[in-house]
């Protein structure tokens, strides 16, 4: 359950690219209840550091706004600053098709840039959602209804361990060096 989409360029920050996954269902019902949606967003400029903000609308209601992600930093059109936020719904949303909306702000004065919505494209629409507690395999257990949410953020692929490889080799390297000219 992987839908993907690419967007033209306008404006100063465009969102080039997004796609959802679909990821745990337990009951097998059909609605899920954990997600993930990857944005691709590109810059006119060498970098942009921006955040999105996501918002969700059940069967056709109104928007809720659900999430934010972390600061991100952006590089020109490069697909290696795709940025991943994982959700789990915890309580409070009932099954049924939820649309998705993704507000793209500029993380240093806060003013929007872009956005993308289901009238974009079909990968954010009809998505079939349901909290956690209605995709149990086991009986309905009696719980209070609040809304919880749980957001992991990810980053592009390239990690603090990855950029710091280089100066682990050279201290590496250093050290070996050392090590045989005193023996």
């Amino acid at each position: 359950h992987i839908m993907t989409t690419e967007y033209n360029r306008h404006g100063e920050v465009a969102i080039y690219d997004v796609s959802t996954e679909l990821i745990s269902d337990f009951d097998y019902d059909g609605y899920f209840h954990r997600y993930s949606v990857a944005i691709d967003a590109d810059t006119i400029f060498d970098t942009s550091y921006i955040y999105a903000e996501l918002y969700l609308s059940y069967e056709g209601g109104p928007w809720h706004y659900y999430a934010s992600s972390k600061n991100h930093l952006i590089h020109s059109d490069s697909e290696m600053d795709t940025f991943i936020i994982e959700t789990e719904l915890a309580d409070g949303y009932p099954a049924g098709y939820y649309d998705l909306r993704i507000e793209i702000y500029d993380a240093e004065t806060g003013a929007w840039l872009t956005s993308a919505g289901p009238y974009d494209d079909t990968s954010l629409s009809a998505l079939p959602l349901e909290d956690s507690y209605l995709d149990s395999p086991r009986e309905a257990a009696w719980y209070p209804v609040e809304t919880e949410i749980v957001v992991a953020s990810h980053g592009g692929s390239i990690s603090w361990l990855m950029l710091s490889l280089p100066l682990l080799l050279i201290i590496r390297l250093y050290a070996v060096e050392h090590r045989s000219i005193d023996c």
